[in-house]
């Protein structure tokens, strides 16, 4: 008997193991329109936040094997009933019926998951269940935590959780925020599907402290550190501007400060970003200002969080979160390891300035020279709704008239990835050894991380005919020296281009140097593949 694969047309489905509000919506992913039932072999168990995930090779009817990833909800919730990451093991025969894909991608929610004979296809058990919102895990608690520290200043170091204690639903506040007629016109358009952290991209000040999830705060002399279980969030937040950016980033630059039993945080410099998974999303004009103090009952050790949020560009009144947290002692964090869906996006953040192409023109170094290069930036821009700005490929040529890839990106500041996230503060911090150029922070334009070295195939030779510094190798000499394979127009194996390392490792001269690490083999597409590249190059958008 081949294994089974069933999609039933259904009206309120109600899931059991699904938790009700999740890091995101998986309305975004699923439809509760359409149910399947699936049948297979695991293959692997991830039981990390935000969403556990079980690993399925179905066989199809043809014999083909088709691997399908089945989501279900946090494995903080998951633990709560009792599972763990020995519920699910690989090699188990198993029946899994969930919510299908709006895209019909091989994924489904987890509903409900039996334990099946191999041979006779009957259930021989249901795996997991216990109740939601159930309490499984209990920490070691300690029973007499202070009020205040050894200087006086109030005892807030602890994982602490509004489990059981919150009078919201989770991860929202109290009332929809009062949104002005710009955010309310926002807030019409708002599409669950494109919902940024769907893609595992960082979320907002705002929605991370309003997290259902456990928080952790450590007091130091000159320092506080706030850690998210959800989303894997980490504040290290001084007592004076020392940490201070100066530009807008997913937490912004945040000052921390005691006012007897408070512990007070402000933060400004935020990028826009929802204040919670069902849109509501706030300017950058955004401050904040989050005050913690210590609010024991008889009930037990209680941390007390009032954050005030402020936006003139969508809010016409500040919104007022209030929120309890009991005190968890020796609660362990489970792993962050986000995955995103099958199916491509088509959003990124709007301020994405700088991306490596997810893929090169084909035909080695051979990019139709810099208009060439210039226009596949654009378009592959255009497929994620940001073809609109001036996108130029950063290449340098050489000759007499040699033309530096510095200078055109000249103005261009500060540089952020497809995520939100900066890559670097100008062009001169660009070419410092103090950018924020790694692995994880170089994605595509659709933000997706691409192969490096230790990857098959790799594919970090990054094509730039650049020094260091971001010139044209002959731009200050008489010398006609050619590192750009002919100006970026020839595919022979004979010539050479000038390469960086996205991911800062490998040989060559520079190995991690992210735009000059070595010359390639020679200008055709096997040249390049040969140590380690596919033709591609960063592109940044100009003022």
């Amino acid at each position: 008997m081949k294994n089974l694969i069933s999609v039933i047309l259904i009206t309120g489905l109600t899931l059991n193991l699904v938790t009700a509000h999740a890091h995101h919506s998986f309305a975004s992913t699923f439809t509760d329109e359409r149910e399947t039932t699936i049948e297979g072999v695991v293959t692997g168990f991830s039981f990390r936040n935000p969403h556990i995930l079980v690993y399925v090779d179905v066989t199809n009817e043809d014999g083909s094997v088709t691997g399908w990833v089945t989501e279900g909800g946090s494995a903080t919730g998951f633990r709560r009933q009792g599972w763990s990451a020995d519920t699910i093991q690989s090699g188990q025969m198993v029946r899994i019926t969930g919510d299908a894909t709006h895209d019909g991608s091989p994924m489904t929610s987890l509903g409900s998951i039996e334990l099946i004979d191999p041979e006779t296809k009957l259930t021989i058990s249901t795996i997991g269940g216990g109740e939601r919102g159930g309490n499984a895990y209990q920490p070691e608690i300690d029973e007499n935590f202070s009020l205040t520290l050894a200087d006086g200043k109030p005892n807030l170091s602890s994982v602490w959780s509004n489990q059981g204690i919150r009078k919201t639903r989770p991860g929202q506040f109290a009332e929809d925020p009062p949104l002005n007629e710009a955010g309310l016109a926002l807030q019409a358009d708002f599409d669950v599907s494109t919902d940024s952290q769907v893609f595992c991209d960082p979320v907002g000040l705002v929605r991370q402290v309003v997290t259902p999830h456990p928080v952790k705060i450590e007091q130091f002399e000159d320092h506080v550190v706030l850690s998210y279980e959800e989303f894997g969030g980490y504040r290290k937040i001084y007592f004076d501007n020392r940490n201070a950016k100066g530009i807008n980033t997913h937490y912004g630059d945040s000052i921390a400060r005691y006012e007897g039993d408070k512990l007070i945080i402000e933060s400004t410099n935020l990028l826009a970003n929802q204040a919670t998974n069902r849109g509501f999303r706030l300017t950058d004009q955004l401050s904040v200002v989050e005050t913690y103090s210590r609010a024991d009952t008889e009930e037990g050790t209680i941390l007390m969080l009032n954050m005030v949020v402020s936006d003139p560009g969508h809010l016409s009144q500040d919104i007022v979160h209030n929120m309890l947290y009991r005190d968890q002692g020796a609660y362990e964090f489970i792993e962050n390891d986000c995955q995103p869906p099958l199916r491509e996006r088509t959003e990124v953040n709007p301020v994405m300035n700088f991306f490596l192409t997810s893929n090169g023109l084909g035909d080695g170094a051979n990019l139709g020279g810099l208009d060439g290069a210039d226009a596949h930036c654009t378009a592959l821009a255009g497929t994620v709704g940001q073809g609109d700005k001036n996108w130029v490929a950063y290449l340098s040529t050489t000759g007499t008239n040699s033309i530096n890839a510095r200078d055109r990106i000249a103005g261009a500041a500060p540089f952020y990835n497809a995520k939100g996230i900066p890559v670097a503060l100008d062009v001169a911090d660009l070419h410092s050894d103090s950018n924020m150029i790694t692995k994880p922070n170089v994605v595509t334009e659709r933000g997706e991380i691409v192969n490096g070295r230790g990857d098959t195939p790799n594919r970090h030779d990054i094509l730039t005919g650049s020094d260091a510094k971001g010139m044209a190798m002959n731009s200050n000499t008489t010398i006609d020296t050619d590192t750009t394979c002919s100006n970026w127009t020839s595919s022979s194996s004979s010539g050479l281009a000038l390469v960086g390392h996205f991911d800062r490792e490998g040989g060559g001269d520079n190995p991690t140097s992210w735009n000059s690490a070595h010359a390639s083999r020679g200008c055709g597409q096997a040249d390049l593949e040969g140590t380690g590249g596919d033709g591609l190059f960063y592109c940044i958008a100009t003022p």
